[in-house]
């Protein structure tokens, strides 16, 4: 699926920096979940009202798997099985029609957070601040890694480097016969095979977001996420109630799944 829309390098000098978009699309992918996670757990402490801290939590969730379906451009039945249990019918219909899906469900937690202030419920406006900002440094990872996924290496560069190099292995073995005479036909195109297949390399690597056995694994990182993330909102809607007072779960999930929240995502 993902090799309908793989960016196509074509590059052997572009190896190097291949690995290096690799390793820099699991770390703005990673600081996207830690800045969820902080979110998350931001509102514990700025929301008065549980039930507004918890569907926060929930989006900062939606946040990140938009960000993992957007990437590998998954369509819209994906989306709609991910968040059926977290959004309102309606707020599903807008996201979907929605040309940019991770933004939406940031202006999501931006109108939440606006709304849970009008209403009293965050602790000042500073905590406001404070959680919107988080907010925009989600924005500014998803930027990152969005880089990563649709700029390519410039046209001229790939054709031109290709081309070199198809040429130099053209004349190799011009060049090794003299001194290998006839282990040539051996050697030069192993020398080529080695070469063809460091520049398959680069190509697998430089957009990290597929499917491919060497892609980033983002949706594993994503449920990974999700399971610590229910663990930690049922703590905090559990604590500082004595054990008379907790609501089971079946009782919570009637209730909010009247406003299209849930607890098990």
């Amino acid at each position: 699926m993902l090799h309908a829309h793989r960016l196509d390098y074509r590059s052997l000098a572009s190896g190097g920096r291949a690995v290096t978009r690799w390793w820099d699309g699991r770390k703005f992918f990673g600081d996207i979940i830690g800045e969820a996670r902080g979110l998350a757990q931001a509102s514990h402490i700025y929301v008065n009202n549980k039930e507004t801290g918890v569907e926060l939590g929930l989006l900062t969730y939606a946040y990140v798997r938009s960000v993992a379906l957007h990437l590998r451009r998954e369509d819209d039945s994906v989306y709609r099985q991910a968040f059926r249990s977290i959004l309102t019918p309606h707020e599903m219909e807008q996201l979907l029609l929605s040309p940019h899906k991770p933004h939406h469900v940031a202006q999501l937690l931006t109108s939440t957070l606006t709304e849970s202030f009008e209403r009293g419920e965050i602790k000042g406006i500073r905590a406001l601040v404070a959680a919107h900002d988080c907010v925009q440094r989600l924005n500014k990872h998803f930027e990152d890694v969005e880089r990563i996924a649709t700029t390519a290496e410039p046209w001229s560069y790939q054709k031109h480097l290709r081309i070199t190099t198809l040429l130099w292995l053209g004349i190799l073995p011009l060049a090794l016969l003299p001194s290998l005479q006839l282990a040539t036909p051996i050697m030069a195109p192993a020398v080529g095979y080695v070469l063809l297949k460091m520049d398959d390399v680069s190509i697998e690597v430089q957009n990290p977001f597929g499917m491919d056995k060497s892609d980033l694994d983002i949706c594993i990182l994503t449920d990974r996420f999700q399971t610590t993330l229910e663990a930690q909102l049922l703590t905090y809607v559990r604590r500082g109630l004595p054990p008379d007072e907790i609501v089971p779960q079946k009782v919570i999930d009637e209730k909010v799944d009247k406003n299209g929240l849930t607890h098990s995502f």
